[in-house]
């Protein structure tokens, strides 16, 4: 028989399989009646001011991913345009490759011109069409008259078994048509406007609108805006313009860099 006081130390042992912490635990969740229980910590709130920053930071961010997306598909749009212009651009500009690029560049440089101002004033007479003719009678690329070709011949290229049939032919048709514009040329000093519009209305007409002070102040240039005629005039601005549109696709000779009217960008 045991004695009486290692009975109670074992009594006062936790049963087996009973940790000693969870013992105590247990001991101090009892309580004695009538005793407040003890408080629960509360989580720690976040601050009003906190709540709000964040919330702002995440309506800015996603204002700044939806702007972001918004100018993505505005600069995709615009690239898009650009290409469709240039595609027109190149489709309203044929520039042959072989014997018509070849004659052109040839007779262009024989005459002391500029390619790509032959190659405009070819799409505004014919559209490039070696068998074009106008209602008055103008023949080929370059769309001469018979007496303007036939005086060509005689004076200056003299070529034998010439017929007004001749112009049909684009490499004669282009040789005649560049020593025209070569000749006007040096009759007007180079001065493009002039030139082209001595083509379209006479060296005559041209003569007589250089006189006149209100039309050409120095009395050698000819501005655009000045031509008296109105289809001489639109016929002139276009004739520029496609001079410097062929200029910056093909040849940049004046057209470089951000002087381009071509995206450079685009080719």
């Amino acid at each position: 028989m045991q004695p009486p006081i290692e009975r109670h130390r074992r009594a006062a042992q936790p049963p087996e399989g009973i940790s000693r912490s969870s013992h105590a635990r247990t001991d101090l969740s009892r309580r004695a009646p009538g005793e407040p229980a003890p408080r629960r910590r509360r989580a720690p709130r976040v601050p009003s001011w906190l709540t709000g920053c964040l919330v702002g930071v995440l309506v800015v961010s996603l204002a700044l991913f939806a702007a972001e997306q918004l100018m993505r598909g505005y600069l995709a749009r615009v690239q898009a345009e650009k290409e469709a212009a240039y595609r027109r651009t190149v489709e309203a500009h044929p520039f042959y490759e072989g014997d018509i690029k070849r004659w052109i560049g040839e007779y262009a440089a024989k005459n002391n011109l500029h390619t790509a101002f032959v190659a405009s004033i070819i799409l505004n007479e014919s559209s490039f069409s070696p068998t074009a003719e106008s209602r008055l009678g103008a023949r080929g690329l370059m769309q001469l008259m018979e007496d303007t070709a036939q005086w060509i011949n005689d004076q200056y290229l003299h070529e034998e078994g010439y017929t007004f049939r001749r112009m049909y032919d684009p490499e004669t048709n282009i040789r005649f048509g560049c020593w025209y514009l070569g000749y006007l040329s040096r009759q007007f000093r180079g001065d493009p406007v002039a030139v082209t519009a001595a083509y379209h209305a006479g060296q005559n007409n041209v003569r007589a609108w250089l006189s006149r002070p209100e039309v050409s102040p120095d009395g050698k240039t000819l501005a655009l805006s000045a031509i008296p005629t109105q289809d001489t005039r639109q016929y002139a601005e276009r004739v520029m313009r496609d001079y410097a549109i062929y200029d910056a696709l093909y040849l940049h000779d004046f057209n470089r860099g951000d002087t381009a009217i071509v995206d450079p960008a685009l080719r």
